[in-house]
């Protein structure tokens, strides 16, 4: 095995997740990450397949075994077992990242420009330093700047809703969150069905170890739309998301008094209980491919997961840790490796990647009626969507 220099471009979860495995397999790695600050928390929530939360070594996170499906007026429709874990985004990312050497994220370091040949890749940052490396890899999320090399042409595709975020102690709600609540705190997932519209919910641990509820309220904002209502409280547009406490006042009241119109009492006190929300324009699609020379791209920099299935950060730590162990060998075959990885990993993710489509697509625009339908419904319209696709939440 020869040793590779890799430079990294991100520094949150796909990227050290890369970084501490290539340094297992020997290899010299920089980590560039183009906040100057440390990652922040943001108290975001996700789900995540327990095979590869196990092998992080914590298990700090909530078990989920169950799905619950309720309908506008809070009649539950649907239960299903499944298994997820959930857990703060803070607590993945250390799991990743504490491990490596201190120092070894650069930070403040925006690359700027790609380019390279088939024997090297080079990075430009902004402050017109130039690095080489024999691998480059791109794990700079939604917008990635190492894309650009690999897959120009591609440009995440806005599939027209955004999901409305917060996380609540459950304390807050006791009183009112009744029997979602109940369901919650036992380690259930409870998805509300609405028209054209859904919420997820789902409990984690705060830092202090109290339950909270992380939930996503799914809601359809047209294209031409969409600027105005991703405008922060300061007046700048985000494309991606806007961050907690910058979503303006007004906004924050009316979807505070639009879910206690369109959802059920108890999924409605939730919103209302929440402080702070924050919002993410919904994106999806992959590149056409994750290799081209000495680039490779990790998380969401490949592939920009919906997040229904809850897989987005399990794929992009499989991403890592399988890229480590496919470049492994003579600097004269990493191209042919790095195609077969390639492959592998487009094959291993694209039925999750078109689920979450299929899912996301029938629960905001086809419009059924919900509160019409029993559980032998629900059971011949999900074995009808997975169409035999094997989902890791189903395991259970």
């Amino acid at each position: 095995m020869e040793r590779l220099d890799i430079g990294i471009v991100g520094g949150s979860i796909s990227g050290t997740a890369a970084a501490g495995a290539l340094l297992e397999h020997g290899h010299r790695v920089r980590i560039f990450e183009r906040s100057s600050a440390e990652l922040e928390d943001r108290g975001l929530g996700i789900a995540m397949d327990p095979r590869v939360s196990a092998r992080l070594g914590d298990d700090s996170g909530v078990a989920i075994d169950h799905r619950l499906v309720v309908d506008r007026e809070g009649v539950v429709r649907w239960r299903r077992p499944i298994g997820k874990r959930t857990f703060r985004w803070s607590v993945v990312h250390r799991a990743v990242a504490e491990p490596l050497p201190g120092g070894m994220v650069e930070t403040g370091c925006e690359v700027v420009e790609v380019g390279g040949d088939e024997h090297h890749a080079w990075i430009e940052l902004r402050s017109g330093e130039r690095c080489g490396f024999d691998l480059v890899v791109g794990a700079d999320g939604i917008g990635s700047r190492v894309r650009s090399a690999v897959d120009p042409r591609f440009v995440p595709e806005y599939l027209g809703y955004v999901a409305i975020r917060g996380l609540v102690p459950a304390a807050a709600v006791a009183s009112r969150g009744g029997g979602v609540l109940e369901e919650l705190v036992e380690g259930a997932m409870v998805n509300g069905y609405l028209d054209r519209s859904h919420v997820a919910a789902y409990p984690i641990r705060a830092a202090d170890g109290t339950l909270h509820v992380n939930w996503m309220w799914y809601r359809n904002v047209e294209d031409r739309d969409l600027e105005a209502f991703m405008t922060d409280v300061g007046g700048k547009a985000h494309r991606w998301s806007v961050p907690p406490d910058a979503v303006p006042e007004d906004r924050v009241r009316g979807i505070r008094r639009d879910a206690a119109v369109e959802m059920s009492s108890e999924l409605a006190a939730i919103v209302e209980a929440t402080e702070s929300l924050s919002m993410q324009a919904i994106h999806g699609g992959s590149a056409s491919r994750r290799v081209v020379g000495r680039f490779a791209l990790v998380g969401d920099a490949a592939r920009v997961a919906i997040p229904h299935v809850g897989a987005g950060t399990s794929l992009a730590i499989m991403d890592a840790w399988t890229l480590a162990d496919a470049i492994e060998g003579s600097k004269e075959g990493l191209p042919d490796r790095l195609g077969e990885w390639d492959a592998a990993r487009r094959a291993e993710t694209s039925g999750v990647m078109d689920f979450g489509r299929d899912l996301g697509r029938y629960l905001q625009f086809d419009g059924a009626d919900w509160t019409t339908w029993t559980e032998e419904d629900f059971d011949r319209w999900w074995t009808g969507l997975l169409g035999g696709r094997r989902m890791y939440f189903e395991s259970s």
